[in-house]
This record gives C-alpha cells, sequence and structure tokens, in this order.
C-alpha cells in the first residue's frame, strides 16, 4: 500500500499523462499503475493536491494547476505577508483579510499575478474578494496566502 505523499505524486502522473473526466476513470488508470484507492480517498486527494477540472476539447477532463497560475514574486510576496492577516475561500472566490488601509496594495498584487484563473479583485479598506475560476483555483490561492503569512 503506498502512502499518501506516494500515491498522491501516482495521481499527478497519470493526470498529467492522460485525459480523465472522471473519478471512476482516475481509479481504473491508478489501478492499472498498481495504485488501488477507494473513491473517498480518491475525492480527498483530488481536492489536496488542487485537481481542476477543465474542458478540453470540447470534452471536460482533470489537471493540475499550471505551476504559473499562481506564481508570486518574492517582492509581492513580502508585501502579502506584511499586509494579510487571514485568506480563506467559498466555492471560485477567495476572501482576504487585511490589516486597515492595506487592501488595495495586497490586490495589486494580486492583480499583478497575472494568472489567467484570477478573474479579477475587488478591495475594500481590510478586505479583498478574489473572482477565480473554479474552487480549485480558489481553494490553491487560499492556502498558497495561508502559508506566506505563517513564514512570517
Amino acid at each position: 500500500m503506498l502512502k499518501r505523499k506516494e500515491r498522491q505524486d501516482k495521481i499527478k502522473e497519470v493526470v498529467s499523462k492522460y485525459e480523465i473526466a472522471t473519478q471512476e476513470e482516475l481509479a481504473d488508470y491508478l489501478a492499472k499503475e498498481g495504485v488501488h484507492s477507494t473513491q473517498a480517498t480518491l475525492s480527498r486527494d483530488i481536492h489536496s493536491i488542487h485537481l481542476i477540472k477543465s474542458c478540453s476539447n470540447g470534452r471536460y477532463r482533470y489537471r493540475l494547476p499550471s505551476t504559473g497560475d499562481l506564481e508570486i514574486s518574492q517582492k509581492y510576496r513580502t508585501i502579502l505577508v506584511e499586509t494579510v492577516i487571514s485568506a480563506d475561500y467559498s466555492m471560485s472566490t477567495a476572501v482576504i483579510k487585511t490589516y486597515s488601509g492595506m487592501a488595495n496594495a495586497a490586490a495589486a498584487v494580486i492583480d499583478g499575478m497575472n494568472s489567467s484563473d484570477i478573474l479579477g479583485t475587488i478591495a475594500g479598506d481590510d478586505t479583498i474578494f478574489v473572482l477565480l475560476r473554479d474552487e480549485a483555483t480558489a481553494s490553491l490561492l487560499a492556502q498558497q496566502i495561508k502559508e506566506f503569512i505563517e513564514e512570517k
């Protein structure tokens, strides 16, 4: 039986290699690779590794988020670390709380990421709403920001 990290690495490999539309297809491909997993475990793994379901050639398929999709330079990372208090998401919207008066600066950083998965931001005094293309990307952005602010 593979450990969680090994199983998730195998999922990433299979999804990168084949066009997989459903969890059942993923389970079948994994079984061919010698990895047997329950549907509940696959579902948790898909969420944990932030697989995205997108349409390609008229067919939905799982894909890994592009590494450049949510890449943040060191300079901008510092701005987020110094301004953001918390990050969370609901569906395809990330909600980022900042220190008072800092939301516009943090939103400018997020806008500057130039990711095709970020549809737009709205900033108030201390709150930013980021509309993303899907829930998996919203989860990924919130998680990345949480990791940045935990580095303080």
